[in-house]
């Protein structure tokens, strides 16, 4: 960045023994949509930081996290000067007000003082050291910054900027904010302040890609903490006392003022191109290897919008020189994320994937069937690998504390909220509601990622022809037949990793894809809240008969009640089932998503798994049964097929044939309340009740789709029974359940069926459809 100076063998077993998952964090700051309200977007942040934030003493703080003083300017000097003017005395800050004493005094006023004090620390820094030029400060809480790519009408009480555009501060160039506030946190409101201050910091990340963590610092009367975010977590200091500690207030704006810009976050292997926000990007592990791309667009930021996650952001690029002077116009989808430390590179895992077929005609499906790579790499910063923040160097410490937010109940809300935590129009999946035990979200460390796919395509959920979406479906299905085959599945399908180059589909975003047999686990999850398949969604296995059933439909539905009630109460239901997720190079993605799962997990890792008790018809309680709940082939299927339902369900039809279609507006309205219950960040116990009664199912499509699709709504039932049919079967006996011998049963009876779909569709012509409007 340009600164200013200054194989085959396949095997699953069903009790692997492994570490049960944590569900994935469903983030409340995830979407593409900008129209949030500042107080809604500040409490929304405010949740997802979590009720809990790292505390570490002050001295680790600046040992560990804190960018070095220069060598030049020494501290020590540094007061020297400031005792000469008169700003510091031996007892501390000449003149400073103790802002909550000062009760008729507006706060801005209180904190007039900071800025002198600051002011003068960076004077007597450029005495000491002569060539030493600082940061820009301003104090002006009523200013608001602009942006180039995320405005908002934040107000930083504080900002210190890298430079000025126009002579105005902007969110591209701000690298530390601070918020101040006269009362401490004993208040009623002790949490507004910490709230502003998260919102910056969020902003300041979401605005610039460059961005690898950001700085912050609150003050509460005379109360100062530091804080620092990365993509996997937040970390606070203890208190300083403004007044009485002055040599660490001097220390940390010094650091703050006269830091390099990559001490602060930026990427140095990330170049803005004048005022504008394309980037030069450098990919590559090694210096021989570089390649740099010049951006053109940007295709893809909804999961950069969260403070913490993947960070993802998707460019059209074309090769450059060093120079600037294009070797190959492309284009190119740069693709830019954080992944766990520990997973597997997408890149590596796509040329695994590529090369699977038994014959040159499957070898050729998967070649045509995904994404090609130019190339792909970790980002080194200073020779080093980019890493976020290291467990160790939190927990380590022995003055580790927990520094509580007390967190709001959660409430309807307001429907611009809620637009905006979801994207249910967009077809992009966001992740899944803690479950009610969930404490501290930890977040796995993380490590910055590239990878350059040679083609740029079109989302499914972009595509406005169900010819065209059920046609990609069938595609996708014959590579995820010969990944199945292989021992693979993929674990995130959605509308968003599906592509459309040059008419064909692609699978992409094979980030979860992984082996079957693989028995790591990290804490972590898959999920995409919009295409999940049912037992992912809630946790458990939805279709083990009961002991004597009475009806699956009456026991599902105890089910469903008995887990909106309350999902830890010992509730009368089947069988006594621990989940976990066999996951080998499992982590977050929220973002994913971007699709939906997210490295994120409760501090105890409870809530992870249900245990219920199950009664006979005599009233005497059997011995629990316990199986571990495992991706398996099926439930990729299961997530084509809910695709499938989507381009039914959420999409009117516009043009049958070419001629426009008229339809009544109590239709449109009974499909769209249908596909809200289907489609939305809460609807898993709605999906699981169509997937397991046919009646239903069939019913609720056919009484409200367009004629047009009717014959497609009959192939789509006959599906959801095949589906059932294979979940039944296989955990009728769980102990001799092969779940790929399982899926082979699945793809064979799926696979016509879709196909069955395309040739329907053909016969009535192109069918234009168009998604409803944000609700």
């Amino acid at each position: 960045m340009a600164f200013p100076s200054g194989p085959s063998g396949r095997s699953f077993s069903l009790k692997t023994k492994t570490e049960p998952p944590t569900p994935s964090r469903r983030k409340r700051m995830h979407s593409q949509d900008a129209d949030i309200d500042l107080d809604s977007g500040r409490k929304a942040n405010l949740y997802d930081a979590g009720q809990h934030i790292h505390e570490i003493a002050v001295e680790t703080f600046f040992k560990d996290f804190l960018p070095p003083v220069r060598n030049s300017i020494q501290p020590s000097v540094v007061m020297g000067f400031l005792k000469q003017s008169g700003t510091l005395t031996d007892e501390g800050w000449k003149d400073f007000p103790i802002p909550k004493t000062q009760k008729r005094v507006h706060e801005n006023i209180c904190y007039e003082k900071v800025k002198k004090i600051v002011t003068a620390i960076a004077a007597a820094a450029q005495r000491a050291d002569n060539g030493a030029q600082p940061w820009v400060v301003r104090f002006e809480p009523h200013e608001t910054p602009k942006a180039s790519f995320q405005p908002n009408t934040c107000q930083p009480d504080c900002t210190i900027s890298l430079r000025l555009r126009d002579g105005e501060p902007w969110w591209d160039y701000i690298a530390v904010t601070g918020e101040f506030k006269k009362e401490d946190r004993k208040t009623k409101d002790h949490n507004s302040n910490i709230a502003q201050l998260i919102w910056d910091m969020n902003q300041t990340m979401r605005n610039d890609p460059s961005r690898r963590f950001t700085f912050g610092y609150s003050i509460e009367n005379t109360d100062v903490r530091l804080w620092r975010c990365d993509r996997s977590d937040i970390v606070i200091s203890g208190v300083i006392d403004f007044v009485h500690e002055y040599p660490k207030v001097v220390h940390f704006f010094l650091s703050f003022l006269f830091a390099e810009p990559d001490q602060l976050g930026w990427d140095p292997t990330m170049e803005r191109i004048g005022n504008t926000n394309n980037f030069f990007i450098t990919v590559g592990e090694q210096k021989e290897m570089e390649r740099r791309f010049r951006t053109t667009e940007l295709l893809s930021y909804a999961p950069a919008d969260a403070l913490r996650g993947r960070g993802t952001r998707v460019w059209k690029s074309e090769e450059v020189d060093a120079n600037g002077n294009i070797l190959d116009p492309g284009p190119f989808a740069l693709k830019d994320t954080w992944i766990d430390s520990s997973r597997t590179k997408e890149g590596e895992i796509l040329e695994t994937v590529r090369g699977f077929g038994s014959t040159a005609k499957e070898r050729q499906m998967m070649e045509k069937g995904t994404l090609s790579v130019r190339c792909h790499g970790h980002v080194y910063i200073n020779g080093r690998k980019d890493l976020t923040l290291r467990e160790d160097k939190q927990k380590d410490d022995a003055n580790h504390t927990l520094f509580e937010m007390k967190q709001e109940k959660r409430t309807a809300g307001s429907k611009r909220v809620k637009a905006y935590q979801n994207r249910i129009d967009k077809g992009s999946p966001v992740d899944t509601p803690p479950p009610p035990t969930e404490r501290i979200p930890q977040y796995n460390q993380k490590v910055h990622y590239r990878i350059v796919y040679a083609e740029v395509g079109t989302p499914l959920h972009c595509v406005k022809s169900a010819n065209a979406a059920y046609k990609a479906i069938c595609q996708v299905l014959q590579v995820l037949q010969v990944m199945h085959t292989n021992g693979w599945v993929h674990r995130d399908i959605s509308t968003t990793n599906i592509l459309i180059v040059d008419g064909h589909a692609k699978l992409g975003d094979f980030e979860y894809a992984k082996r079957c047999d693989k028995e790591d686990a990290h804490k972590i999850r898959t999920a995409n809240v919009l295409f999940t398949p049912v037992e992912i969604a809630v946790h458990e296995l939805c279709f083990s008969p009961p002991p004597q059933p009475k009806s699956f439909d009456s026991v599902f539905k105890r089910r469903a009640t008995n887990r909106q009630a309350d999902s830890d109460s010992d509730s009368d239901t089947i069988s006594d089932i621990d989940t976990g997720l066999a996951s080998g190079d499992d982590t977050d993605a929220g973002d994913n998503s971007d699709s939906g799962d997210d490295d994120v997990g409760s501090g105890d890792d409870s809530g992870s798994g249900r245990s219920t008790n199950s009664s006979t018809s005599n009233g005497d309680t059997e011995p629990p049964v316990r199986f571990i709940l495992q991706y398996t082939p099926a439930h990729d299927v299961e997530s084509l097929f809910w695709i499938a339902v989507y381009f039914v369900v959420n999409r009117k039809v516009i043009r049958v044939g070419g001629k426009k279609v008229r339809r009544s507006r109590r239709l449109e309205e009974a499909q769209e309340k249908l596909a809200h219950s289907l489609f939305s960040d809460e609807s898993a116990n709605a999906r699981s009740s169509a997937l397991s009664n046919a009646g239903k199912f069939h019913q609720d499509l056919a009484s409200c789709v367009h004629s047009s699709l009717a014959r497609v709504v009959k192939v789509l039932s006959m599906i959801r029974g095949s589906l059932y049919d294979a979940y039944s079967h296989a955990q009728s006996n769980m102990n001799t359940a092969d779940w790929f011998v399982m899926g082979d049963e699945v793809h064979n009876a799926t696979m016509p069926l879709f196909f069955e779909a395309v040739d329907n569709l053909k016969t009535t012509g192109d069918v234009e459809v168009d998604r409803y409007g944000p609700r």
